[in-house]
């Protein structure tokens, strides 16, 4: 089976990092895949590091015109079986490609999470009738897309949870340069929180609810370890930490690769996002031991269940998040302890790629 991953993306993320961790998994499983993307973005490197087959596109936006010609060349010379459309601007590829050119491959789209008011155009790219399935990252995604499609598109939902590698809570990472670089001291308690500086994140709800923590609830001992990608919204959070006169407490360390071995040294993993698809990030911290506040967004809802495994609550409300925060922060042991050990084996047993390899290739498989 040859299958085509078709994604605009042009920085990297949980999606990308979700993409490549799948098509490693599926070259094990006698299938051969390709992608279709940008030219030297981040999934382009990272594609080469991880030996899988990319084709970059002519242009530096997925969605061009100019990109027809190359994807039907493509599909014709690989003899592809089937494609996964992986971001918006790829199904808005297909779209346009579908106009002049008829396949008979298989057709995928993947969706990651539902704004909350979707264009026009976009609900017609999604009850477009060539596309054979529609997976949701989430039960939630799936009601939200439920009610953009007509009946014969609601039909073509399914839902695959993102995963994470098992394998890697074995990668070697070095946290004691990490812990001396920024001084951080033995007894302190430290909050990590894995997020690129975008909207969807609400890293503006996290320092505000940091503030709450300290000033409300009068913790002291904490720092807080936010690792992410700088964006044009950087300077706006470094703002907002100077005028809370939070500088001696919160930490921005930009992009680190393998950032998600940090876990084995904070104490809680904090998720503040308003919108999510996984997210992938709270996965790898469970599989690390780390607990979790986070919340209700993604897959968070469906395995989050509230001072039993895990500490939820709604987005975009700092009092709250700070609450979860301070009753992580001040739950006994033995209960945290408890929640490790439920998570991991949640984890493992239901979130892992090889798993989602093989669902994916029996939707790769079945007839329409």
């Amino acid at each position: 089976m040859n299958i085509l991953h078709i994604s605009g993306a042009k920085v990297w993320g949980g999606n990308e990092q979700q993409l490549i961790l799948n098509v490693n998994e599926l070259n094990n499983l006698n299938t051969n895949n390709f992608i279709f993307g940008i030219n030297n973005s981040p999934l382009h490197l990272s594609a080469n590091k991880n030996n899988i087959n990319f084709i970059p596109t002519f242009s530096k936006k997925i969605s061009k015109l100019s990109n027809i010609s190359q994807l039907k060349k493509i599909i014709s010379d690989y003899k592809i079986d089937v494609i996964h459309l992986h971001t918006s601007d790829s199904l808005t590829l297909f779209y346009l490609f579908n106009f002049t050119n008829k396949v008979t491959s298989k057709i995928i789209y993947s969706k990651k999470a539902v704004r909350a008011s979707s264009s026009f155009f976009s609900k017609f790219k999604y009850n477009l009738n060539r596309l054979d399935k529609i997976l949701c990252v989430s039960k939630k995604v799936k009601i939200d897309m439920k009610k953009i499609l007509n009946p014969k598109s609601q039909k073509k939902l399914q839902v695959v949870y993102d995963c994470i590698s098992i394998n890697s809570e074995k990668d070697i990472f070095d946290t004691s340069s990490f812990i001396s670089k920024y001084n951080l001291q033995p007894n302190t308690y430290l909050i990590g929180s894995i997020a690129n500086h975008t909207t969807a994140k609400d890293l503006p709800n996290l320092i505000h609810a940091i503030h709450l923590l300290k000033n409300k609830y009068n913790v002291k001992d904490f720092k807080l370890i936010q690792v992410g990608e700088f964006s044009k919204l950087t300077s706006e959070l470094e703002s907002l930490i100077e005028k809370l006169e939070l500088k001696n407490d919160i930490i921005l360390t930009g992009k680190i690769e393998n950032a998600m071995k940090l876990n084995t040294i904070f104490n809680i993993f904090v998720v503040s996002s308003t919108r999510e698809g996984g997210p992938t990030a709270a996965l790898e911290a469970m599989l690390l031991k780390t607990n979790i506040v986070t919340t209700n967004v993604g897959i968070m809802s469906e395995i989050i269940n509230n001072n039993k495994n895990g500490f939820i609550c709604q987005p975009d409300n700092s009092e709250e998040l700070a609450k979860s925060i301070y009753e992580a922060y001040s739950a006994p042991k033995h209960k945290l302890d408890k929640m490790i050990e439920f998570n991991y084996k949640l984890v493992t047993e239901n979130f892992n790629s090889k798993k989602s390899a093989q669902q994916l290739i029996e939707i790769y498989s079945c007839k329409p």
